[in-house]
């Protein structure tokens, strides 16, 4: 990650100007003709043929390393829950996240560096573009992060499957006892034994929800969790009445 352009901005706007050509700051639209970058010889031939053509302007637009790139690449637990990963399974990734951090964060000393440089001149309708970009992994932070996620995912695929089918276990028993208790309410509770048709027990289902709303959603059951309980108790408390 060390690798710099084989020419700066300055240097090049020097080598037009040594030839009488302006560079003035813009893009133009996708070129006809591009030159390769190889050794900076692409950059010759392009200065070369822009002089030969008496080209009078030529464009310049500069992408360089800036601080919310690097802001934007770094790996937050959100990002991690967001790719699928469960949020008590994060410490055992943790070191490698600060691994891929702390190597971001280095690059904070080369912020304002130029990743990336584009030409174009315009002759005759033909748009002639040159490329130099020496840096491309710093080019694209974002895509690299998003790489290094799924790497990370693939890595720990069996163990992370593992975690997740304990953890799903862990909800559904978790689930079972609190309907079981529910249900036990339930049939204590002389109030239920009123609601002798389906639209009162439905009813009687929709206020016990939103009373314990937050416990419920925390163990994650669903309306329709309760609904079903409340009629399992109704079958039971007539077939012993």
């Amino acid at each position: 990650m060390e690798d710099k352009l084989k020419f700066s901005s300055m240097e090049i706007i020097q080598h037009f100007e040594s030839q009488e050509i302006k560079v003035l700051k813009g893009y133009s639209g996708e070129p006809n003709i591009i030159f390769e970058s190889d050794n900076g010889d692409g950059f010759k031939q392009f200065l070369q043929l822009a002089t030969e053509l008496n080209v009078s302007h030529v464009f310049i637009d500069v992408s360089v390393l800036e601080e919310d790139d690097i802001e934007m690449a770094l790996i937050s637990d959100d990002d991690l829950i967001e790719a699928g990963i469960l949020i008590d399974y994060l410490p055992k990734v943790k070191d490698d996240v600060d691994e891929y951090n702390e190597k971001l964060n280095a690059l904070r000393k080369n912020v304002g560096e130029e990743l990336m440089i584009d030409l174009v001149f315009a002759h005759q309708g033909i748009l002639y573009s040159y490329n130099m970009n020496e840096n491309s992994d710093r080019l694209d932070l974002m895509g690299e992060m998003e790489s290094f996620i799924e790497t990370l995912k693939k890595e720990h695929e069996a163990s992370i499957r593992e975690h997740e089918d304990k953890h799903r276990t862990l909800i559904n028993e978790n689930k079972e006892k609190v309907l079981e208790q529910l249900e036990a309410d339930i049939l204590n509770d002389d109030g239920f034994r009123k609601c002798t048709n389906s639209n009162l027990r439905k009813s009687y289902a929709i206020n016990i929800y939103k009373k314990e709303i937050e416990y419920f959603s925390k163990n994650r059951i669903a309306p329709s969790e309760i609904t079903n309980t409340v009629e399992i108790a109704w079958r039971k408390f007539k077939e012993k009445n």
